[in-house]
């Protein structure tokens, strides 16, 4: 990853929050785009882990297969270790996300703030760009941040419905009510 702050950061989107936003995780596509697959990747994994439980228990204990109990043991251990692995690495791109976002704003504020010199204090209140400084980044940084992490939690939603609703009972289909599964 690069070095933060940038050097130069770039005439920004300010036609809503929105845009701004945007243009901020287009400034660092990569990370941007690591961090939600690898965000991605961790909630799927966690999302898996009770379906290779049940699997394990079906599998392995219940027909009383070492076979298939072992496997599916292994199985759990390799998505426990791609969900720590993924885990770790998003944090880290979610970190550098937040932290170039941040740094970003505020090269883009001191960069406005140069420009209007003289006239900054008769257009804004010396508190708004203090609350820029202090407050707005952490919330626009706080906003690139929670993509990856939101992205993966809507696909890790995703995932388990599916596990759900293609899940079959003793009778054959997951719609049936005559047996008490």
């Amino acid at each position: 990853m690069r070095s933060l702050p940038a050097g130069d950061p770039g005439v920004p989107e300010a036609r809503s929050a929105t845009r701004y936003l945007v243009w901020l995780a287009g400034r660092n596509r990569l990370p941007f785009a690591a961090g939600i697959l690898l965000g991605v990747v961790w909630m799927v994994a966690q999302a898996l882990m009770p379906a290779a439980v049940g699997r394990a228990i079906d599998a392995g204990l219940t027909h009383r297969d070492q076979g298939a109990l072992v496997t599916w043991g292994l199985v759990l251990l390799g998505l426990g270790v791609l969900q720590a692995v993924a885990g770790i690495l998003r944090h880290r791109c979610a970190v550098y996300n937040f932290l170039a976002a941040a740094y970003r704003t505020v090269q883009v504020t001191v960069d406005a703030a140069n420009r209007l010199g003289a006239t900054l204090p008769r257009r804004v209140a010396a508190g708004e760009v203090v609350s820029i400084g202090t407050a707005d980044i952490g919330h626009v940084g706080g906003a690139i941040d929670i993509t990856a992490r939101g992205t993966g939690a809507v696909v890790g939603i995703i995932t388990v419905a599916v596990i759900l609703l293609s899940a079959r009972c003793r009778s054959g289909w997951w719609w049936c009510s005559a047996c008490r599964c």
